[in-house]
């Protein structure tokens, strides 16, 4: 083998070598990237069930005190939509506990 051709083995090893080490690297950087993304995700999604619990409860107590208005002062409109409100936490109580159920078993998936 004459160093021409040795040269030129060299030179190739080191192209392929330098390619494969970059595309490893960016796809490295790329899947950084994306846990990054999917924890802002996740903790967004935290916030916002926080956010809507906390006002689910607001809703209820504020049925409560309607019913509760309603039945001292006998007025069936005020107790009823009293009743309608607790009814209307209570459902997005379990549509947001659903939610967060969904949303947690995804980003496992996406792990």
């Amino acid at each position: 083998m004459n160093t021409q051709t040795a040269s030129i083995g060299m030179v190739i090893a080191l192209l392929i070598g330098g390619v494969v080490g970059y595309v490893s690297a960016n796809q490295m950087l790329d899947t950084n990237a994306q846990n990054k993304k999917l924890a802002e995700a996740v903790s967004m999604m935290k916030k916002q069930t926080a956010s809507i619990r906390e006002m689910s409860k607001m809703m209820k107590d504020d049925g409560l005190m309607m019913q509760e208005a309603g039945a001292k002062y006998k007025d069936e409109k005020l107790t009823s939509m009293g009743k309608d409100t607790e009814v209307l936490s209570a459902k997005y109580v379990k549509e947001n506990t659903e939610a967060s159920g969904a949303s947690a078993s995804m980003g496992e998936m996406m792990r």
